[in-house]
């Protein structure tokens, strides 16, 4: 069931930090000491496609497109 609210945030809402986890994940505990603080990857941006099919421009449509299929890939931060 959904919420109703007559104001957003809702009043008794209470700001959390969320925190990055290994393998994509989030957690409101602080790391750990032994936890490695940072994670990487290559950006390939030259490649990184706009929409889901071949195209040898960049068409303005890719705006407003569904994007999560490059989410898939090793080069794209999700």
């Amino acid at each position: 069931m959904c919420g109703r609210y007559s104001d957003w945030p809702p009043k008794e809402a209470e700001p959390k930090t969320l925190y990055f986890r290994a393998g994509g994940g989030l957690s409101f505990d602080p790391p750990s000491g032994d936890a490695p603080a940072f994670d990487e990857y290559i950006s390939d941006l030259p490649n990184v496609p706009f929409v889901n099919y071949v195209s040898t421009t960049v068409p303005q449509e890719y705006m407003l497109s569904d994007q999560r299929f490059a989410g898939s890939r090793t080069d794209v931060l999700v």
